[in-house]
């Protein structure tokens, strides 16, 4: 990536437009889910609530003040700064961590029951601290709204999510010392090719020639692509006032399917046109890989449904099939404990750098120095460990957690580097990966009430911290100077927007009631995952032995994959397409446009080679835009004429 490099990157209007950026975004976005009930905003790595107010209204006006006061005009690397402070604050809200945070507070009271037992079995084990009792209705008001003229009770809250607050900004920093210790691995070693972060980086690239316009929409290529997903949102809101008037099904949440038959998962064919804007960025090996694997993986699961072979029941966000969620599990415990052997030398000139020994490591370009990053990553552990044992997990059963934890948030934040999949979900949670380990035995009843309340922070088997960390930790590549402003801005937006979010969706709670707002983690998915562990807590268990075969079955052929790779040259396959192979919903939907975006890159590099490669890429770019600017249009279309009744026109 090149830019012209200011003098200052992280300057003072930087940082508060930032700061607004991550207000707006976390008062946007539980805006559209939770009351307009228009588009989901946040599901994605590189999330459309941080794409939307960049691209329809910053890098616009930025255009105008650029025409009528060019000195006035932000930067490019003042840009970067609000993106990556946008990135970053998209964590909270909604189905980031803001409704599995609240949702995990209040769901084991309101929707306690004499049925279920949960008051017996579960309350009496949450801590008051991060879980209060329901003594004064908060949680009941919390669901159903507050009363007329009733107060919103504050004051029950401010403990708990001072605490989670807490616990939220030290698993950045954690997240922000992996990231620069693994950043120079990552980007100059293996030169992962970060298709999130480059789309940031050509949308503030300038005119060479000084025209107020980024570079990128002075192609033509540009336009035409914008044009696909803009014109086929704009043409099917007319169906918005005339529900029989025909729709093109390019942009819609239909799932249209093939299937091999009885007992096989269903593969969806939609074409989703956000996903293979960024897939178009990714090589050829690793998309031909992905889309393989899971298909191979469709097909064992198919074959072993027909053949009533089973390991157990698959537990919340595991995949529809519990053998090839464990084997590909087990494929990334591998991949990731392979990665760090790779960069086994870098690692310990950073830790040589650490102790203050003669390295070569350089950590000047980074947000924070080596010592600084290890004793983040050493002590944000020590601190998360021990919140946890608070909860009431043990010794045993917090170390065997904080690992399932550890190769979820680094191999998939790797593999998004990598492959640039927006939507990812790790085959296994930490939960369900540290209970079937060691047995629900191993926890017992209080130190299962404190893996409920995990759900809180990691969840629906993906990552939240690490993934927007590593990209912002690249995206620093276009700032010039010392990138140390950077870390303040990044813990500023995080604070910022953790603090809009919690407070913006209990105003919203309370006035309208939680479980009015159609949403999954306040209706449905909430008692699930209570459910989930107050059926453990019922059922005592010891380490499940077919799964933890599996495992060892997936490290193997992840092993021999890997092998063949670095062995033969010819060898087609990427170890990366079997760690995420098993039938994940996030991955199903993907996979066809993931195959359509092999196809196209195939059949470009086959006829025109690398140049007809570079020259279609803006077409795609654009497509993004358009598409984010299609989102945009409906959403001001749901607000001002259906208020409350809108479109979900942008969702997986």
């Amino acid at each position: 990536m090149t830019c012209e490099r200011p003098e200052r990157s992280v300057t003072a209007r930087a940082l508060l437009l930032g700061a607004l950026a991550a207000v707006a975004v976390n008062l946007w976005v539980p805006f559209s889910d939770y009351s307009a009930h228009s588009s989901r905003l946040i599901f994605s790595y590189l999330p459309m609530a941080t794409l939307l107010p960049v691209i329809v209204v910053l890098l616009p006006l930025n255009t105008l003040v650029k025409a009528l006061a060019p000195g006035r005009a932000l930067r490019p690397a003042e840009l970067i700064v609000i993106v990556a402070m946008a990135w970053v604050a998209s964590v909270w809200p909604s189905l980031g961590l803001t409704g599995y945070i609240l949702t995990i507070i209040a769901t084991p009271y309101y929707f306690a029951s004499a049925e279920n037992h949960w008051a017996e079995l579960l309350q009496r084990y949450l801590p008051t601290w991060l879980a209060p009792a329901d003594k004064t209705y908060a949680m009941e008001w919390f669901f159903n709204g507050k009363p007329a003229g009733e107060a919103i009770p504050w004051a029950v809250w401010v403990i708990p999510l001072f605490w989670w607050v807490a616990f939220v900004v030290v698993l950045f920093l954690v997240a922000i010392g992996l990231a620069v210790i693994l950043r120079r691995q990552w980007v100059e070693h293996e030169r992962l090719v970060y298709p999130l972060g480059e789309v940031p980086g050509q949308l503030v690239t300038e005119d060479p020639g000084g025209g107020p316009l980024p570079y990128c929409v002075r192609n033509r290529l540009f336009w035409w692509g914008f044009a696909v997903p803009a014109g086929v949102i704009s043409w099917n809101m007319i169906s918005y006032w005339y529900p029989f008037f025909p729709t093109i099904p390019l942009v819609t949440q239909a799932y249209p399917t093939i299937s091999f038959g009885r007992d096989f998962p269903p593969i969806f064919v939609r074409p989703n046109l956000f996903v293979m804007s960024f897939a178009y960025l990714t090589t050829l090996e690793v998309l031909f890989s992905v889309w393989f694997f899971h298909l191979l993986s469709v097909l064992a699961t198919g074959l072993m449904n027909r053949a009533g072979f089973t390991i157990g029941e698959p537990d919340i966000w595991c995949e529809t099939d519990s053998v090839t969620s464990w084997t590909a599990f087990g494929g990334m415990i591998f991949f990731v404990c392979w990665g760090l052997w790779v960069g086994r030398r870098h690692l310990a000139g950073v830790l040589r750098k650490a102790l203050g020994r003669p390295s070569e490591a350089d950590d000047s370009g980074e947000m924070m120095s080596y010592r600084q990053a290890v004793l983040a990553v050493l002590l944000g552990t020590v601190f998360l460990g021990g919140w946890l044992h608070a909860l009431g997990m043990g010794l045993l059963a917090t170390v065997v957690f904080l690992f399932g934890c550890f190769i979820v948030y680094v191999g998939v934040a790797k593999i998004v580097a990598q492959c640039g999949l927006v939507y990812l979900r790790a085959t296994l949670t930490a939960q369900s990966f540290a209970t079937h380990t060691l047995g629900t035995a191993a926890f017992g009843p209080a130190g299962l009430s404190g893996l409920l309340l995990t759900y809180g922070f990691i969840c629906d088997a993906k990552p939240t911290a690490l993934v927007s960390v590593v990209h912002v930790a690249r995206l620093g590549d276009w700032l010039r100077g010392s990138r140390r402003p950077l870390l303040w801005a990044v813990l500023v937006a995080v604070v910022v927007g953790g603090v809009t979010s919690l407070l913006f969706t209990l105003q919203l709670a309370y006035s309208h009631g939680a479980y009015n707002f159609d949403a999954w983690e306040f209706q449905s998915g909430n008692v699930q995952i209570v459910s989930g562990i107050v059926s453990q807590m019922t059922d005592l268990t010891q380490p499940n032995r077919a799964q933890l075969t599996c495992l060892a079955v997936g490290a193997t052929i992840c092993t021999a994959l890997i092998y063949l790779r670095y062995r033969f040259p010819w060898w087609p396959l990427h170890p990366i397409g079997f760690t995420v192979s098993s039938t994940s919903w996030a991955l199903r939907i993907s996979v066809f446009s993931i195959f359509l975006a092999w196809l196209v890159k195939f059949v470009v590099l086959k006829v025109g080679g690398n140049r007809l490669y570079t020259r279609s890429r803006p077409f795609f770019l654009g497509m993004l835009v358009g598409y984010v600017t299609g989102v945009a249009i409906s959403f001001v279309v749901d607000v001002i004429w259906f208020p409350g009744e809108g479109h979900m026109v942008h969702h997986w």
